[in-house]
């Protein structure tokens, strides 16, 4: 699942996935889970660099 956050899942992949989350409360709750934590880590990230481009020193 944290696969389909970090890239493309494939048509088979996807499907595979979308079955198991319709069947599976546990897991929906975890996928809203790591979005809220993804979510949150973005946020902080942006905080620390205050805009700034920590890898070209930019805005």
């Amino acid at each position: 699942m944290s696969e389909a956050e970090d890239r493309p899942l494939d048509l088979g992949e996807r499907l595979e996935l979308g079955l198991h989350l319709a069947m599976c409360q546990g897991c929906r709750n975890y996928r809203r889970h790591l979005r809220v934590l993804r979510t949150a880590c973005r946020g902080y990230r942006e905080q620390l660099l205050g805009g700034e481009d920590r890898e070209t020193g930019t805005d």
